[in-house]
């Protein structure tokens, strides 16, 4: 499984809106599987694997953005996730 935890401070004093967008891998390989786990209600796009989060964040305040996905692989194959 692969993790990642994205934090998003707005030091102003003013309320921000930001958009974040990442992205899952996707694979062509029949043997090898990437299922989302978490996304934190992300806008996702099955065909790019594109994640787009639309955050409004008040004065101060700190917004997280949690990513999850398990890639799944025959254990013959060597896999560099990162």
């Amino acid at each position: 499984m692969v993790a990642y935890e994205i934090s998003i401070r707005n030091k102003k004093s003013q309320p921000l809106t930001i958009v974040v967008e990442d992205q899952i891998p996707l694979t062509n390989d029949k043997d090898i599987s990437v299922d989302k786990v978490e996304d934190s209600d992300a806008d996702y796009d099955t065909q790019t694997g594109l994640l787009k989060w639309r955050k409004e964040i008040a004065p101060g305040k700190t917004e997280m953005i949690n990513l999850k996905y398990a890639v799944r692989f025959p254990k013959h194959s060597r896999m560099i996730l990162e």
